[in-house]
């Protein structure tokens, strides 16, 4: 339908057009200079620890990773204990 049909004058559905693309576009680069700033939020601190506190770092990383490790073991300890539960015996 063209804009004299619906009662506008012309070129305003192209001015609607232009003004989505633009508010779609501030969207996206507000949306990707948020996920920078949190990128940057979790990244500096670890840098940080990383450059001047080498053992503090270290030490963090490790604990971080053997709880992983634990709490990675214990959940398929618990999903093949239960699935093992729920199940029929074999005959």
């Amino acid at each position: 339908m063209n804009p004299s049909e619906r009662g506008e004058p012309a070129g305003v559905s192209g001015v609607r057009k232009a003004r989505g693309a633009l508010r779609g576009a501030a969207i996206g680069l507000a949306g990707a200079a948020a996920v920078a700033a949190l990128a940057a939020a979790a990244v500096w601190p670890l840098w940080y620890l990383a450059t001047e506190h080498t053992g503090v770092y270290t030490l963090a990383a490790s604990a971080a990773l053997i709880a992983f490790v634990a709490w990675s073991i214990l959940a398929k300890l618990r999903r093949r204990g239960g699935a093992a539960a729920d199940r029929p015996a074999r005959e």
